[in-house]
């Protein structure tokens, strides 16, 4: 098994986790946060995997400047807040 140094103020917090009996041995500890370290370089790389996909979309079908996005979302809002109006007098 490979020796590893660890910064004073690590080696202190997974001591104390064990002194606490949070884990048994420095193992466990170890063996913990490498399953976190796991978990966050997975959740990485589905962002990446994400980004990439986007970026690969805009290129194949465009881009939209923030302009464009307002118009949208402007013209979807004022159309729902029309359908509800309509829906409301519909009732009444």
């Amino acid at each position: 098994m490979p020796e590893i140094d660890l910064k004073p103020e690590s080696l202190r917090f997974a001591e104390g986790l064990v002194a606490a009996g949070r884990y048994q041995t420095f193992e466990e500890v170890f063996d913990a946060a490498l399953r976190l370290l796991q978990r966050q370089e997975k959740l990485r790389a589905a962002l990446v995997a994400s980004l990439d996909a986007a970026r690969d979309e805009a290129e194949r079908v465009g881009w939209l400047d923030i302009e464009q996005v307002d118009a949208e979302l402007t013209a979807i809002i004022e159309k729902a807040e029309a359908k509800r109006a309509n829906d409301g007098e519909a009732t009444a």
